[in-house]
């Protein structure tokens, strides 16, 4: 297994599947040259929710009106309001 195949496996990075079976690893969750601070934590919430991680790829890139997307919280170091809406969204997934 690959490193980066290790990292998707653990959640350090968000991998998704294919219906045609090829794994993906969104450029989203990259920045400066490596992952975005505070990815794994989001991405270990979101399990809780769902397993879905199409579902946590949308979470993590698309916005409610009139705010940025979770994943440019991210980047501007808000960890902690992207780990509050990441709790949010988990409770209401696995509810």
């Amino acid at each position: 297994m690959t490193e980066v195949a290790r990292a998707g496996e653990e959640l350090r990075l968000l991998a998704v599947r294919t219906s045609d079976d090829v794994v993906l690893y969104p450029a989203f969750q990259l920045h400066d040259g490596g992952v975005v601070d505070g990815l794994t934590d989001v991405l270990g919430i979101l399990r809780s929710g769902t397993a879905g991680r199409w579902t946590w790829a949308q979470f993590l890139n698309v916005a409610r009106p009139g705010e940025m997307p979770h994943i440019h919280k991210l980047r501007e170091g808000h960890l902690d309001d992207v780990l509050d809406a990441a709790r949010r969204e988990a409770a209401a997934w696995a509810s």
